[in-house]
C-alpha cells in the first residue's frame, strides 16, 4: 500500500510501491490518469505524505477550498502536506529591486515571470518569447538571472537544437493509443470554441495547455490562510532541500546538483493538521 501521494505529478515522480503518482495527463506507466479537480480517487484512504508542487497556482481560486479540503482528507492523524508553488512575494520583491537597480531588463523578466501565465492566451506566452531571445543569444545576458529564476530545466536551448524528430514523436503516439487522444484534445478544443463570436473568443478564450496557465499566485500568508481554512493547524515554510521530516524524501522531486529544480522563485509550505 502506498505511503505517499504525488498528486499533479507531471513529469517528476519517484517509482516504488511506496509512491503513488497521479496526474491529469498520464504519459507513463508509472502515472495514473486522474481527474483531479472532478474528484481525486486515491488507492488509500490516508497517507503518510501528499505532496503537490506547482498545481495550485493552476486551480481556480473558487475550487481551492475543495482542494485542500480533500487533501485535509488524506492527510488524516499526522500526515503531511507539502505544497511547491510560485512565490508571488519573492517575484513582486525581485522586480522593484532590479527595476529600483536600473537593471531593466532583469526586472521585466521577473515581471513576465509573474504575470504572463496569469493572463497568456496561447502555449508558451512572452515567457516563452523571452527565453526564446535568450536561447538565439539576443538576451545572452539573462541566461543565468533565467536559470536563478526558473531553475536548469528552463535553460533556453539555441534555435535548431534539443527537440525530438518527428517521425519519433509518431511512433511514440501510436504506440500509445491514449497519449494520441490526449493531443487530439486541444484542436477539437479550439474546433469548438471556432463556433464562438470572435470578439468574445478574444478576450476570453485560453488555448494554453492543460497545466500551463495559472489561476491564481500565492505567497506564505495568503497559502497559510487558505490551509487553515482547510483544517491544518501546524503550517511552516520549508525549502526544497528542507523539510520538517528531517530526510532526503523530496529530494528527488524537488532538488537537481544541490539547487531548486524551479528556481529560486518557489514557496515550499508544509502543514500538518
Amino acid at each position: 500500500m502506498p505511503c505517499f501521494l504525488n498528486i499533479a505529478c507531471g513529469s517528476t515522480y519517484v517509482t516504488g510501491p511506496e509512491w503513488e503518482n497521479v496526474d491529469y495527463s498520464a504519459r507513463d506507466q508509472h502515472v495514473r490518469r486522474q481527474d483531479i479537480l472532478g474528484g481525486l480517487e486515491t488507492s488509500a484512504p490516508d497517507y503518510e505524505v501528499v505532496y503537490c508542487s506547482h498545481f495550485l497556482e493552476h486551480v481556480p481560486h473558487d475550487l481551492v477550498p475543495g482542494f485542500l479540503s480533500r487533501c485535509r482528507q488524506l492527510t488524516r492523524g499526522d500526515g503531511l502536506l507539502r505544497l511547491v508553488v510560485p512565490d508571488a512575494e519573492m517575484l513582486l520583491r525581485e522586480y522593484l529591486a532590479q527595476r529600483s537597480a536600473g537593471e531593466d531588463a532583469k526586472a521585466d523578466y521577473a515581471f513576465v515571470v509573474f504575470l504572463d501565465q496569469c493572463v497568456r492566451r496561447r502555449p508558451g506566452g512572452r515567457l516563452g518569447e523571452f527565453d526564446r531571445r535568450i536561447g538565439n543569444g539576443e538576451l545572452a545576458g539573462l541566461r543565468s538571472y533565467a536559470e536563478f529564476l526558473l531553475g536548469p530545466e528552463s535553460r533556453p536551448e539555441p534555435a535548431g537544437q534539443g527537440g525530438t524528430s518527428l517521425a519519433r514523436k509518431l511512433a511514440r503516439l501510436l504506440a500509445r493509443p491514449d497519449l494520441l487522444l490526449q493531443r487530439l484534445e486541444p484542436a477539437y478544443i479550439r474546433a469548438v470554441c471556432a463556433l464562438l463570436p470572435r470578439a468574445f473568443r478574444e478576450q476570453n478564450v485560453s488555448f494554453t495547455g492543460i497545466g500551463e496557465r495559472h489561476q491564481w499566485m500565492w505567497d506564505f500568508s495568503s497559502l497559510g490562510a487558505a490551509l487553515r481554512e482547510a483544517g491544518y493547524t501546524r503550517i511552516e515554510r520549508a525549502s526544497f532541500d528542507r523539510s520538517s521530516r528531517g530526510d532526503r524524501l523530496f529530494a528527488p522531486l524537488d532538488e537537481v546538483l544541490g539547487a531548486p529544480r524551479k528556481g529560486h522563485h518557489q514557496l515550499f509550505v508544509e502543514a500538518r493538521p
